[in-house]
């Protein structure tokens, strides 16, 4: 696994201020997993995610106000095809 989109989303995710939300569009398959469960780890909320193309995907992360360190619900893992709406106020980051 390619270590680097997910060392850069976490130093994104650390500007962030509490509320704000990072757009992180990626094309390795195993980030599909580590990035929304470090985010989610770290009490971030994971608002979107969905796939874009055959070989990318593209997750929206919201800051929370307190950074946490907790479980991942696996029924709450988001769909990888069919995504929420996307978070207003988003910041697109390009992740490879």
């Amino acid at each position: 696994m390619c270590p680097f989109p997910l060392i850069e989303a976490k130093q994104a995710i650390a500007q962030l201020k509490p509320g704000d939300s990072l757009v992180i569009d990626f094309d390795c398959p195993q980030v599909t997993d580590s990035i929304p469960t470090s985010a989610a780890d770290e009490g971030h909320v994971i608002s979107d995610f969905q796939r874009v193309s055959d070989a990318g995907w593209q997750v929206t992360v919201a800051k929370t106000q307190n950074e946490l360190k907790v479980p991942l619900v696996l029924a709450g893992q988001p769909d990888r095809q069919h995504g929420a709406m996307r978070a207003s106020g988003a910041s697109a980051l390009p992740v490879h």
